[in-house]
């Protein structure tokens, strides 16, 4: 886009100096053909007004003692116009010269004419340029639009994909501390789970033969559980067996905890 701007800036400066030196030759050529029509107009009347123009007498009357010269024979003379022409004043010199002048007017004058179509040419290649440079430039500057908004889309995507990553990066660390947090514990489950898994089994199994006993399925009591009074036995007893479930409830839901 800079580049074709400058080439543009470059074509218009060429343009105003091309218009520029067109102006002002046609205002020379105005003033030059202006000039030489005035200066075709004083001759014109000059030469009428001394009557130059008019053919002289082939025969002049000499004044008394003027003394005649004999023309060379072999020399035309000056006022000679040419076959069958009359002698006559220098009256080719006379027509000669406005002929000259009036030829040179012409020539500035089909020289204007052919100036004013070059600058017409010259004005339409110009326009044709521009026009086909505004249209280049319009479509860059759509693309540059469309790539501007790329960037940003892209940008947005790639705000998206940090923030997606900084969040899975956090739970990443999260559970890598919750597992070591657990290593120890799983460590200590893995070494012993055999171990109280043999020991939970004993519990259980004397929990169960202790609430047959005290449910009267067994001879067995241990000491201390029986007391005096049919009433107060049974109480005690019920109680005992609720207290041995609710143990073996706890037992059973804490099988794989350290405690």
């Amino acid at each position: 886009m800079a580049d074709l701007q400058s080439s543009m800036d470059t074509a218009l400066d060429n343009r105003n100096e091309e218009n520029a030196a067109y102006k002002q030759a046609m205002k020379d050529d105005a003033a030059a053909v202006m000039l030489l029509g005035k200066a075709i107009e004083a001759l014109s009347k000059f030469y009428v007004n001394n009557d130059l123009a008019l053919v002289q007498k082939k025969h002049h009357k000499h004044h008394k003692g003027e003394p005649e010269y004999k023309a060379n024979q072999d020399t035309a003379p000056e006022t000679f116009g040419g076959e069958g022409g009359s002698y006559g004043g220098r009256k080719s010199e006379n027509t000669g010269v406005v002929a000259i002048i009036g030829l040179i007017k012409e020539d500035l004058e089909k020289e204007m004419v052919t100036s004013k179509e070059d600058e017409g040419k010259a004005l339409a290649a110009y326009q044709a340029l521009y026009d086909e440079s505004a249209a280049s430039m319009k479509a860059m500057e759509d693309k540059k639009t469309s790539l501007n908004q790329d960037i940003a889309d892209t940008a947005k995507e790639i705000a998206d994909a940090n923030a997606v990553l900084y969040d899975t990066q956090a739970s990443k660390d999260a559970t890598d501390a919750y597992l070591g947090e657990l290593g120890p514990n799983c460590d200590w489950i893995d070494r012993t789970f055999a171990t109280r898994a043999e020991k939970r089994k004993a519990e259980i199994s004397g929990l169960q033969n202790a609430k047959s006993v005290l449910a009267g399925g067994g001879d067995v009591v241990p000491a201390g559980l029986i007391t005096k009074g049919s009433a107060a036995k049974k109480h005690n007893v019920e109680d005992e067996l609720n207290a041995l479930d609710a143990t073996e409830r706890s037992f059973e839901r804490s099988f794989l905890q350290r405690s």
